[in-house]
């Protein structure tokens, strides 16, 4: 349990853990390539950008004082950025708690057992009261509702969440879920199309196109067509993909069969449907003695809205790309997605009223930069709410009024973690 302690003392303790993450930065990151695939450098972003997060739970400070805990917490860290979910969901978790609180950590032991023996080791010499879960996921999600434990995170895709509703409406307990997406990145007909273009394609194939902020859908004014076709081909020529430990690689590996083969039906399907594609080359690689799929860069273009390829998540290096002209048929296209994380615009809308509806129709708008491009500007690392619409993101909750309610919209995690204290007098 969380020992007597002050918000003060909570924030030095996890700055001394962000501390010992960046001792091991390099022994981590290239254990996380050689376990998941994605390249060292952007492991080695994971693992500073998480840091930089830690060290800095002094900004949420403020969001946390009028405010109490809402008890004992629970974690379900995913497999494929395992530290920097530690960061954002651990650390307000931490921050929000009260002595006498637990954290259970479900870590994905069975498939970092490495890093798993590092983080219990680090966590157990800089926190106090956290617990690890060292069954599988299934274990956890048996285990958790009959626990005294009342918010649960839990990462991952929807389509295994989803079903554990019933589960949790009846234990009563909170659950934050945190999911994918099929990001929309729209280049309008006065944008800087060869700006647009490179931003558009680090988008996609930042982690090796396997994170939730990457954008997925592309639409592409018919005016822009042709160049942004050119400039993306001329891209992904230059792309050293293949050997994630090799530094100068852009593009590593995806170390799960099911998700490339996922993808390469999605390609198959989009073809058969009229689609191009450009690139797409797929082969296997022996990394540090693991068989690990290599999925280069693929532009699939001439796709149209009902393809698989542009509704469903893509968790790989794979830009679908849709032709449009009328602007009002581009608003249906675009909000017709489960998913409603973030929406990229270079460019202006001819009609504004269509533009202002499509910034309030994700989480994440941005207007000629790119969630990447914020990320990487972050000195203190992520300090934001947190938003996402559709099956994105959502959280599952008991109201006053006894009802069980899926709720949606910005929030900051300490404040999913904690409760409003009530004014005295009022």
């Amino acid at each position: 349990m969380i020992s007597p302690t002050t918000i003060d003392s909570r924030i030095r303790e996890l700055n001394n853990f962000a501390k010992a993450l960046r001792a091991e930065k390099n022994h981590l990151a290239e254990y996380l390539v050689k376990q998941v695939g994605i390249t060292l450098n952007d492991k080695l972003w994971e693992v500073d950008f998480s840091a930089k997060t830690l060290e800095n739970f002094e900004k949420e400070k403020p969001l946390i004082i009028p405010r109490s805990s809402l008890g004992n917490k629970a974690i379900f860290i995913p497999y494929n950025d395992p530290i920097f979910s530690l960061a954002t969901g651990l650390g307000p978790a931490y921050l929000a708690s009260e002595e006498g609180d637990k954290i259970i950590l479900k870590f994905p032991v069975e498939k970092l057992p490495e890093l798993a023996d590092f983080m219990k080791q680090s966590i157990d010499e800089n926190l106090n009261g956290i617990e690890f879960f060292d069954g599988n996921g299934r274990e956890f999600i048996d285990y958790i509702p009959n626990t005294d434990v009342n918010v649960i995170m839990l990462y991952g895709h929807h389509s295994w969440v989803e079903p554990l509703e019933p589960i949790f409406r009846a234990s009563g307990q909170k659950v934050i879920f945190e999911g994918g997406s099929k990001n929309p990145f729209i280049i309008a007909k006065d944008a800087d199309v060869e700006l647009a273009a490179e931003t558009a394609y680090k988008n996609n194939i930042l982690f090796s196109g396997q994170a939730c902020f990457s954008s997925k859908r592309f639409y592409v004014h018919k005016s822009q067509m042709k160049d942004f076709k050119e400039k993306i081909m001329h891209l992904m020529k230059d792309t050293k993909c293949g050997d994630p430990l090799n530094p100068e690689t852009r593009v590593g590996a995806n170390n799960s069969k099911k998700a490339v083969d996922y993808i390469l039906n999605q390609i198959e399907h989009a073809k058969i449907d009229g689609a191009f594609v450009e690139g797409g080359d797929y082969y296997t690689r022996n990394v540090a003695g693991k068989t690990m799929m290599i999925l280069e860069p693929a532009m699939v273009y001439n796709c149209d809205s009902n393809m698989e390829i542009m509704r469903d998540e893509t968790f790989g290096p794979v830009m679908a790309v849709q032709k449009y002209d009328d602007e009002k048929e581009l608003y249906k296209n675009v909000i017709n997605s489960e998913y409603g994380l973030i929406l990229t615009l270079f460019g202006n809308l001819e009609d504004q009223q269509i533009q202002q509806r499509l910034e309030r129709s994700h989480g994440y708008f941005f207007h000629n930069t790119s969630m990447v491009d914020f990320l990487m500007s972050r000195e203190h690392g992520w300090h934001e709410q947190w938003k996402g619409y559709g099956k994105s993101a959502w959280t599952w909750e008991r109201k006053e009024d006894g009802t069980f309610s899926r709720t949606q919209g910005p929030e900051y995690f300490v404040k999913k973690f904690s409760k409003q204290e009530p004014i005295i007098g009022i």
